[in-house]
């Protein structure tokens, strides 16, 4: 047994992994962020940030108040020029914010726009927004973001943002970030209306585009109406029974709004004249999806799904996508997943994380006591044990089997933990029972990952009732699909 002497002083100034770059202890000076004129020293807030640093509270409130000033002037629908690269979701993947503009090319020189869901599931939003939100003041006409569902105090306070901004900084820091969704705009519209951008989708509400401009957008996302649709809905999956024929039909995946079809699709860009729907809200193995492809010698598609997370909450292994368009071409660059530095799953503190080790003391010692309580020797002499001891004995079996889930809990500790990040704290029931080799098939592939994500594309509490559908073929589909 190796040795060690208690006396002898800790190490203090060396770091034990020499190789993992030292964090940031200093908040960024305000004379070294902003400039004399205002201006935002973009180069010196990504180096700060990317070290895991700080900013004072007053400077991300004044970033906040400026972008959501910029975002105020801007119509519910912004139109921009016909070269651009188009971003799907983040979710708090700084890192990987960082590898997609290395990939898409210098702000300063190239035109992006962000369909949303900025924040939750990932543990750098923070940063990710304060970042985005400089870039928006200092390019106001070619850093373009939209709002996705996520953008909302319902799924902050659900998911883990909230806790993040708590964990990172204050309440204010939180209320500021709200204060910004309120601004945002719910769409954009890419070239001469070739193509419409939206966070999820379109609606039974949306005949004319026009209608987009009509919705009040400076308040939390509703719980229905055009606005949640926009933010919400969802293409019926590939398949899906009735997916060329059905318009709209609700949407049990998400607990609330619809999922389209090409139908409803196709007459919608016929229409208001347009080419194809660029969307996010769903997370896509090749981090893009091309859907309900036209008829005939052009199958171009009229649906195109992009997701820009890699490796989606640590456990995807999926790729992002970037859609380049230039004026009548477009093409997709994928990157995959950067490294990051290290958080337990929903910001959770040591003493949490140590429970496993406790738990599985505790238990191997109770199974003891019951093991030598139900032992002949002992149930001899007693009649009363003896009687009992078809009790014990079951008592032993449950006490084996927590003592087998908590092993289990220890030994795979940090991939259950990261499991139970992405599934809402909630894992599949008799998972931990099936040892190491159920976890790791757990997080082995996307569509495991996929099914056991499920409960966590549902939105949460979801209340209020859906509009009437008035238009003839929409209420024609839904009476088919209850038949």
């Amino acid at each position: 047994m190796t040795e060690v002497d208690f006396y002898k002083p800790f190490d203090t100034v060396n770091r034990p992994c020499p190789d993992v770059p030292e964090p940031s202890k200093d908040i960024l000076e305000r004379d070294v962020l902003f400039g004399k004129d205002g201006t935002i020293n973009l180069p010196a807030l990504q180096d700060h940030l990317v070290r895991e640093g700080r900013l004072a509270i007053p400077d991300i409130t004044e970033i906040c108040n400026r972008a959501a000033a910029i975002f105020r002037t801007e119509p519910n629908v912004v139109e921009i020029g016909d070269e651009v690269r188009v971003a799907g979701d983040l979710h708090a993947s700084y890192y990987d914010f960082v590898k997609l503009l290395e990939v898409g090319g210098d702000p300063a020189t190239s035109q992006y726009l962000f369909l949303g869901d900025y924040v939750d599931r990932g543990f750098f939003g923070c940063e990710l927004l304060i970042h985005m939100l400089a870039l928006k003041v200092s390019y106001p006409k070619t850093w373009w973001m939209l709002r996705g569902n996520h953008e909302s105090r319902q799924l902050v306070e659900h998911f883990n943002f909230k806790r993040e901004c708590l964990y990172k900084y204050s309440i204010d820091v939180l209320n500021a970030f709200l204060s910004v969704f309120d601004t945002m705009p719910i769409g954009a519209l890419i070239g001469e209306r070739r193509f419409f951008c939206v966070h999820a989708g379109i609606s039974p509400q949306l005949k004319k585009l026009d209608a987009v401009a009509t919705v009040n957008r400076f308040r939390d996302v509703p719980e229905s109406g055009l606005m949640a649709d926009l933010l919400w809905s969802d293409p019926l999956p590939a398949d899906a029974e009735g997916k060329d024929t059905i318009a709209f039909t609700d949407n049990t995946a998400r607990n609330c709004s619809y999922f389209y079809g090409a139908t409803a699709v196709r007459t919608f860009l016929r229409t208001n004249s347009l080419v194809a729907l660029v969307r996010g809200h769903e997370c896509k193995d090749q981090g893009f999806e091309m859907q309900f492809p036209r008829s005939g010698q052009n199958p171009f598609p009229t649906v195109i799904t992009l997701f820009s997370c890699p490796n989606y909450v640590d456990s995807f292994k999926n790729q992002a996508a970037l859609l380049i368009v230039k004026k009548e071409k477009i093409h997709f660059r994928q990157f995959t997943a950067s490294p990051h530095p290290y958080f337990l799953p929903n910001f959770i503190d040591v003493f949490q994380f140590s429970l496993p080790y406790v738990a599985e003391n505790l238990t191997s010692m109770l199974l003891e006591m019951l093991k030598y309580c139900s032992s002949d020797d002992n149930t001899a002499s007693t009649g009363s044990l003896a009687e009992r001891r078809g009790d014990i004995l079951a008592k032993i079996q449950s006490v084996g089997r927590l003592s087998r889930m908590f092993q289990t809990l220890r030994e795979e500790n940090e991939a259950v933990v990261a499991l139970k990040g992405f599934c809402d704290g909630q894992l599949q029931k008799g998972l931990l029972l099936g040892g190491r080799d159920a976890i790791q098939t757990a997080l082995s592939s996307f569509q495991k990952a996929m099914d056991l994500d499920k409960e966590n594309l549902k939105r949460p509490n979801a209340e209020g009732k859906k509009p009437d559908i008035s238009d003839e073929h929409t209420v024609g589909s839904l009476r088919r699909r209850k038949k």
